[in-house]
């Protein structure tokens, strides 16, 4: 059985051009395709871009038959961590957008308050 390879880079650009063409914001489209991708990169394929929270998935929940999308392509994730009672722990709020994007955007100051702290856990 002969089956066919793709380029990560190539799978990431598919991906990404499918999330701004139903109305993700560039930067987002590319974050969530880029974690896909390497979630089966590293053989995680049930996150992955045809796995658990694949890209019909996402379609699934933007274009829902209620009309009450799960996933919001036009909201702003705010990137401010609410006041926690303890410092280590970060929270965030997506309002209701790509987590994937979320947590990229986020990862710098979760690595800047685990080295302030030794530990960082984050929640989105």
């Amino acid at each position: 059985m002969d089956s066919q390879r793709y380029r990560a880079e190539d799978l990431i650009q598919f991906g990404k051009n499918v999330l701004t063409k139903i109305g993700f914001p560039e930067k987002q489209a590319h974050a969530a395709a880029k974690i896909l991708v390497e979630a089966d990169l590293r053989g995680d394929h049930a996150h992955g871009i045809a796995g658990g929270m694949s890209l019909d998935d996402i379609l699934d929940r933007v274009f829902d038959d209620q009309g009450n999308p799960q996933i919001k392509r036009t909201q702003i994730a705010d990137f401010t961590a609410d006041k926690q009672k303890y410092p280590t722990i970060l929270s965030f709020d997506a309002h209701g957008t790509l987590g994937h994007y979320v947590a990229l955007e986020i990862i710098p100051q979760l690595i800047q308050t685990a080295n302030k702290f030794g530990y960082a856990k984050a929640y989105i």
